[in-house]
């Protein structure tokens, strides 16, 4: 194997690459603007169901009479009621009129709210709260006539809640997301260049002249690799820049964010950089494995969707709680959001980092000594039909 014909390859094949506008525009473009840009509007929209006032769930429809009990209730608790029967309820709910409703019926009460609504769910809250309040009263009053001390037997236990969360609910989910679109914008990145170094140069009829240079398999499929892993680093580092910047400046600015604020040193930047470059290497090989199979660009295209959005999954994962282990080290794409939200919270476990480098250098040899083989066989390298 000739280094220097590899080298020959890869830059034949980086040329091609940077001319392509379209994939010019996946490699720079989505990672520069898209991602931040998603970034900073969830982040206000997040900010401001965080910070809405109570005004904005805190109509509540009833169909009974109120006392003096209730209303007391009811005005401590800032509550705007309306007085309807229960047909009238349900359609005032449906047309966004009031934002849950309870019913009674001889004493047993019954609270309606849309849970696809935020303001319908933080109306069930209130009403569950001036529900319990209410009912504290009653069993206070009725033990109270039968000369029971009320405090011996509501308040038998002390309840209290302490919060020991570090983060908003809503920074954390943005936080989760942010590997998740950085390792999106190289996927995209690397999926267009190796269709163009397999499929398109199948379909332009341009391989069948390359291969006739005295070039081995090996050194061919090298270098078209190099070439996808290079787009890959530079969309890699683009994109680590543009979406933390982003997030970096953006963070400085919303409430949801102060307890919750990521500071990036040297070392923990170079960590994530270094994450990067090793899901560079995975996704150049699978996809330039996968598109090799392709006999046309559109076909490529087609077979290589599924993949742009299997880093979509890391991030429903990590919102069930799944935490990093010497197991999924070495699952691919799980393995390296979790390593970079490790990296930001501080928890960096070397053996972690180790084994996911050398499962990735595993299966990408797997995938490039596949692609080797698969080019010696001229029904997969010329059928274009």
């Amino acid at each position: 194997m000739k280094i220097k014909t590899i080298f020959e390859i890869f830059k034949k094949e980086i040329r091609d690459i940077l001319r392509d506008k379209k994939t010019l525009r996946m490699m720079v473009l989505v990672p520069l603007f898209l991602f931040p840009l998603i970034i900073i509007f969830m982040s206000y929209i997040f900010e401001a169901l965080d910070s809405q006032s109570i005004n904005n769930f805190n109509n509540i429809g009833i169909n009974f009479e109120t006392n003096e009990v209730v209303d007391s209730i009811v005005n401590e608790l800032d509550i705007n009621t309306t007085y309807a029967n229960d047909e009238e309820l349900e359609l005032m709910l449906e047309d966004g009129e009031i934002n849950a409703y309870i019913t009674c019926d001889d004493n047993k009460y019954t609270i309606y709210y849309d849970e696809a609504s935020i303001q319908s769910i933080h109306a069930y809250g209130l009403a569950s709260t001036m529900l319990e309040n209410y009912k504290i009263v009653l069993q206070d009053k009725i033990l109270t006539e039968q000369n029971v001390n009320s405090n011996e037997v509501i308040n038998v236990i002390q309840v209290s809640e302490v919060n020991v969360s570090k983060t908003n609910s809503y920074s954390s989910q943005i936080i989760n997301m942010l590997p998740v679109f950085i390792i999106m914008a190289i996927t995209l990145a690397a999926t267009y260049p190796a269709i163009d170094v397999t499929a398109g140069e199948k379909e332009r009829g341009t391989l069948e002249t390359l291969l006739t240079f005295p070039i081995k398999n090996s050194e061919l499929i090298i270098g078209k690799y190099l070439a996808v892993v290079a787009s890959a680093v530079l969309s890699a580092i683009i994109s680590f820049i543009a979406t933390f910047g982003s997030f970096l400046i953006i963070q400085e600015n919303l409430s949801i964010y102060a307890t919750s604020k990521i500071t990036l040193s040297l070392s923990s930047s170079i960590s994530i950089i270094l994450v990067l470059v090793v899901y560079s290497l995975f996704i150049s090989g699978l996809t330039i494995a996968i598109s090799s199979f392709s006999k046309s660009f559109k076909e490529a295209q087609n077979a290589l969707t599924p993949v742009n959005f299997l880093p979509i999954i890391p991030m429903f994962i990590m919102m069930i709680g799944i935490n990093s282990s010497y197991l999924i080290s070495i699952v691919p794409y799980l393995n390296f959001s979790l390593a970079i939200n490790d990296i930001l919270n501080g928890n960096v476990n070397l053996i972690f980092m180790l084994l996911m480098f050398l499962s990735t250098i595993v299966y990408a040899g797997i995938m490039i000594f596949t692609i080797v083989k698969l080019y010696k066989q001229e029904k997969i390298l010329f059928s274009r039909d």
